[in-house]
């Protein structure tokens, strides 16, 4: 792990690195350092067969630095987890990226975070994923993902496809109510396995909520975070007849962590009798919304959630 290093790539490829390695992480070294001298760290990977797991995340070479890059990642005949997250890259440089690598459905943990999809990344990233059903990390939090990528493109069909996936994270993205049953849908295919959900930030409002609560099937769920999602009073309206939050929690049994931060929540007694009707310890997080006082009191006072933040 070579990550924050202040060196030249020319000086860590020729002194340090050997071509035996299995794992690199170039995780936030100089941007200019990556950016200059993408050549080098090129030319190294070109000389390594055994190389598995490359990290060159938060440097923000942008696209400019593609073209080099994929000449290296096309040599990476063993390569099973990548992560670009934070490279500033936009459609276009993932694309580039993605096509270069040679044996794609060996991969078992890809980060893309914090880059710009746009629909032609997004299109091609949901061709890498319809032949990744060894993948079983996967990072695509502010990605800018739309609607229109999951209705239009080819990422509902290949996320659909990662059948071996035990942690996903979409938060921070563009969708809403309309295409969010859509992406429900394909996580419900792909996550018989899921143990982390993370939905956070996509703004799908009450419709959302409900569609959640319909469609999420994912018997294996320890942690699921939807944080920011404006749904207001939604996810609890139905909790008198065993509805909404109440059914979610009662069909996903193994669930330790429920984040719903920020939801503009006010009905603290809808929440609590979920919150009793469930049957396994639980921590929440319910930072952010807007319980009263005497709300936040009972919720606090009441049986229900082993550690509750508040």
């Amino acid at each position: 792990d070579i990550s924050h290093n202040p060196f030249g790539l020319h000086f860590l490829t020729t002194r340090i690195l050997s071509p035996t390695l299995k794992k690199v992480a170039f995780d936030s070294i100089s941007d200019q350092h990556l950016a200059d001298d993408m050549h080098h760290l090129t030319s190294w990977m070109q000389t390594t067969s055994h190389l598995q797991s490359l990290c060159l995340g938060n440097n923000k070479v942008g696209d400019a630095a593609c073209v080099e890059l994929a000449k290296g990642l096309s040599s990476l005949q063993a390569l099973q987890t990548l992560g670009v997250e934070g490279l500033g890259l936009t459609g276009n440089g993932l694309q580039i990226l993605l096509e270069s690598l040679h044996n794609p459905h060996l991969l078992t943990s890809l980060r893309v975070s914090k880059n710009r999809l746009e629909r032609r990344g997004a299109d091609e990233l949901g061709k890498l994923l319809s032949c990744c059903s060894r993948l079983q990390l996967l990072d695509l939090a502010a990605t800018e993902i739309d609607d229109g990528a999951l209705l239009e493109g080819s990422l509902a069909a290949g996320l659909s496809a990662c059948t071996s996936l035990t942690w996903l994270d979409l938060q921070e993205n563009k969708v809403t109510s309309a295409a969010f049953g859509q992406l429900l849908e394909s996580i419900e295919q792909c996550g018989s396995q899921l143990v982390f959900l993370e939905l956070s930030g996509n703004c799908v409002g009450g419709t959302g909520a409900r569609q959640l609560v319909e469609q999420l099937h994912c018997g294996n769920l320890r942690t699921l975070k939807i944080a920011r999602m404006g749904f207001g009073d939604a996810l609890t309206q139905e909790a008198a007849t065993g509805g909404g939050l109440n059914q979610l929690l009662q069909r996903h049994c193994l669930l330790q962590h429920l984040d719903l931060e920020h939801n503009e929540m006010t009905d603290h007694e809808a929440l609590i009798r979920c919150f009793e009707a469930s049957e396994h310890p639980l921590d929440v997080r319910l930072q952010g919304n807007q319980f009263s006082s005497s709300g936040l009191f009972q919720i606090s006072e009441r049986r229900g959630p082993r550690l509750l933040d508040l």
